[in-house]
């Protein structure tokens, strides 16, 4: 987090839904001692993270001399520590995780060089990240798939499905099958109705069709040959 940012870029593209936010936020609280001699005091935001000050007017209490964290307690049960007197009250400075309401951050896009990303925005005035702690997200994303076009020998067409995946790591998946031909495939672009086509290009050729490329074959083995024989007589 830094001062004054509100959009953070979220790795992945495009961004289904956010199911989570966690920030860090800080707060200075009254608490209220209790009466038990070296007790221990609850706060109010929970889980506390950090507990950074704890004073009673001018009177500054030392951690792990007076008191020590305890979970989301203030615990004075130090041999030889001071602490307030109880029922009195003194306060405390600390940092603790909040979850986040669904309408204090939304999802925006952005384009960067071209490029579409989507971003965490921060709408909240009242819950403000500290700057230089981590922005915990939790959420979903939509993926690309490539698939396998097939056709058998009856001419019925089936598709071999590949696994979903970002669209710069979506594989085309193997056809095992030796009795499927393979016509092409297509990537199924993430959220969107737009496919990408790459056509195998199969194509049946007749027994004339298959003689004549034999021949070419032949004649341009035959050409290769003279070609060598006569590098060899020149050299």
């Amino acid at each position: 987090n830094e001062t004054g940012r509100t959009d953070y870029i979220l790795n992945n593209y495009p961004v289904k839904q956010i199911t989570r936010v966690n920030i860090v936020v800080e707060v200075t609280e009254t608490v209220t001692r209790g009466t038990t001699q070296d007790g221990r005091d609850a706060l109010a935001h929970q889980p506390v993270k950090e507990i950074l000050e704890v004073k009673q007017g001018g009177t500054t209490y030392v951690r792990n001399k007076d008191w020590q964290k305890i979970g989301n307690y203030i615990d004075w049960n130090i041999p030889g520590g001071s602490e307030p007197a109880s029922g009195t009250s003194y306060t405390v400075k600390y940092r603790y995780t909040y979850t986040m309401q669904t309408s204090e951050f939304s999802v925006v896009e952005k384009g960067i060089n071209g490029e579409k990303f989507h971003f965490l925005r921060l709408t909240s005035t009242s819950h403000i990240p500290v700057v230089d702690t981590d922005i915990d997200v939790d959420y979903d994303y939509y993926l690309a798939r490539k698939d396998l076009i097939l056709m058998d020998r009856n001419g019925e067409v089936s598709i071999l499905e590949g696994i979903p995946a970002k669209v710069n790591k979506a594989n085309t998946p193997i056809n095992s099958d030796v009795t499927l031909l393979v016509i092409g495939s297509v990537l199924a672009l993430p959220n969107s109705t737009d496919i990408h086509i790459v056509n195998e290009y199969t194509t049946r050729l007749t027994q004339a069709e298959l003689y004549n490329l034999k021949r070419r074959i032949d004649d341009l083995e035959v050409s290769i040959a003279m070609t060598d024989l006569d590098r060899e007589a020149i050299d």
